[in-house]
């Protein structure tokens, strides 16, 4: 399976009240259609994927909904399988479910968190969050340390070496 690509057809965002504390956010992906494309190599198949990803407020505070199209190229046979399985009950295999359902949700979710943010609504999901904690005692077990990088490097450079001064007596 190769993705080829994600494109969003339909975005609905709406905030009906002001946040509040304890909000739920249920998030869904449903897939609607599946279709396919021939391409040029007769062993490859292009299939499109519909489908709809939502966020639901609760309380009802407001929603968003993304509806767009995964296109991904598979073997001729593993498509086969995916369209028969779609044609027969609008089922995906439970062996692919898996890696389409979570490329939808990649890319979908981090386009929900830009949406809440402009129109108001609390993030879609938990971000992540720091605390600085009161030093732990010796037995308290393993310490996370965090470092600062310097504004010219990044997470994977090397720290430079220090210097060693001499000192004039």
């Amino acid at each position: 399976m190769v993705t080829v690509g994600l494109n969003f057809t339909k975005v609905v965002a709406e905030r009906k009240t002001a946040p509040q504390q304890n909000v739920n956010v249920n998030t869904s992906v449903n897939v609607i259609t599946v279709t396919e494309s021939s391409l040029a190599d007769p062993k490859k198949t292009l299939l499109k994927f519909g489908f709809s990803f939502g966020c639901n407020y609760d309380p009802d505070i407001g929603k968003i909904t993304l509806d767009g199209e995964l296109l991904e190229i598979y073997d001729h046979d593993v498509a086969k399988k995916i369209l028969a399985g779609w044609d027969s009950d609008k089922n995906l295999p439970a062996d692919m479910v898996n890696p389409i359902i979570n490329t939808i949700l990649a890319r979908s979710n981090i386009e929900a968190l830009i949406i809440s943010r402009e129109v108001g609504l609390p993030a879609p999901f938990a971000l992540p969050r720091f605390e600085v904690q009161a030093k732990a005692p010796a037995n308290a077990g393993p310490t996370l340390k965090v470092e600062a990088i310097k504004k010219t490097g990044t997470a994977d450079s090397k720290p430079e070496p220090k210097k060693e001064e001499k000192k004039k007596k």
